[in-house]
């Protein structure tokens, strides 16, 4: 039964077990108080939201990439407690859905991406 749970597993498309791995949860949770703080900034100062408008997008573009860079980094850090915790179980980097150098490279990418 162990092999059929791990061929099952692996059927998973592409996105999921992306968004598993970056935890998309945890990017909306963190981009929503972002947003709230640039619109309060652009209050406080007068600008338009027009005004700055590409500085927004790419705030938002880079926060998604640097969110999601820790959380690939924490489940691949992780992976070995992970395989203990129940909640966790089912984790790509612990059933083997992703590897560790798809890992890596995505991790990277990701934080180059988001320093420009």
């Amino acid at each position: 039964m162990r092999e059929e749970e791990i061929n099952i597993k692996q059927n998973k498309p592409w996105s999921k077990i992306l968004s598993q791995t970056i935890k998309t949860g945890i990017i909306k949770s963190n981009l929503i108080p972002m947003f709230a703080g640039l619109t309060l900034s652009l209050y406080t100062y007068q600008i338009s939201l027009f005004e700055k408008l590409p500085e927004i997008i790419f705030s938002f573009i880079g926060s998604t990439l640097v969110i999601g860079a820790a959380g690939a980094f924490n489940n691949l850090y992780d992976r070995d407690i992970d395989s203990i915790m129940q909640r966790t179980k089912k984790r790509p980097t612990v059933t083997g859905e992703i590897k560790n150098r798809k890992q890596y490279s995505g991790l990277g990418s990701s934080c180059l991406f988001s320093e420009y």
